[in-house]
């Protein structure tokens, strides 16, 4: 015999109506959380800390190839044979670029 719990869980529903609701922690507040080595963490916080470090040590490492590349492609434009990478080169800065806006200075400016 199978019981409806529709009922039960529609009642569940209007009591937690009644109560405040509940707001979302910020996003950064979330992440600061997560970085800061003196607030307690489960196991499963402590392997997403670990990621997010990971995850800005690889996008650093991204920021600085994409200058270096941006330095390489800026410094043989001007030539009078441009080396069959350019285009691609190109192309890859700004697909980095779209990920990653800049509205700092660069180079040429």
């Amino acid at each position: 015999m199978e019981r409806d719990y529709s009922l039960a869980i529609a009642a569940g529903f209007a009591a937690n109506s009644s109560s405040a609701a509940k707001q979302a922690t910020p996003h950064e507040q979330l992440i600061d959380e997560l970085r800061n080595s003196t607030i307690p963490k489960t196991e499963r916080e402590h392997a997403a800390a670990r990621e997010i470090e990971k995850n800005q040590d690889r996008i650093a490492a991204g920021h600085r190839l994409a200058l270096e590349l941006e330095c390489l492609l800026m410094d043989t434009k001007d030539l009078p044979t441009v080396s069959r990478w350019w285009d691609t080169g190109m192309q890859a800065l700004e697909e980095w670029q779209k990920l990653f806006p800049y509205n700092g200075p660069r180079l040429g400016d």
